[in-house]
C-alpha cells in the first residue's frame, strides 16, 4: 500500500491551481481509518466544497507550526514551575529541620 498522493486524486483547475479530492482520498484510506480520516478532511476543507487547496493545506501547516511553538513553550514553563515546586519543598523541609535543630537544646523552665 503506497501513502503518497494518486496524481489521479490530484486535479488542476482552470486557473492552474491543484486541488485533491476528499472523496477520492477517503476511497483510498479504507474502511477502519475512515472515520478518523473523515473528520480531519472536513476540518481541513475549509470552503467545504470536497476539494483541498493550496490555501486549506497552508493555513493547515500554519496551525501545526503554531501549535508547535506552543508546545515547546509549554514545556519550557512545566519545566521551570517543576524546578520552581522542588525549591519550595527543599526549602520548607530546610526550614522545619533548622527550627527543630534550634529547638532542640532548649529547655523549658518553670517561672511562678
Amino acid at each position: 500500500m503506497s501513502t503518497g498522493v494518486d496524481k489521479e486524486m490530484v486535479t488542476v483547475n482552470v486557473n492552474n491551481t491543484s486541488t485533491i479530492s476528499t472523496v477520492d482520498v477517503l476511497r483510498k484510506a479504507g474502511t477502519a481509518r475512515r472515520a478518523a480520516i473523515d473528520g480531519f478532511l472536513q476540518e481541513l476543507d475549509h470552503n467545504h466544497d470536497g476539494n483541498i487547496n493550496a490555501d486549506d493545506l497552508l493555513s493547515m501547516l500554519e496551525g501545526v507550526a503554531t501549535q508547535r511553538r506552543q508546545r515547546r513553550w509549554m514545556i519550557f514553563a512545566i519545566v521551570g514551575l517543576l524546578f520552581f515546586c522542588c525549591a519550595t519543598v527543599a526549602a520548607t523541609v530546610g526550614l522545619t529541620y533548622a527550627v527543630v535543630h534550634a529547638l532542640k537544646d532548649t529547655e523549658a523552665s518553670a517561672v511562678l
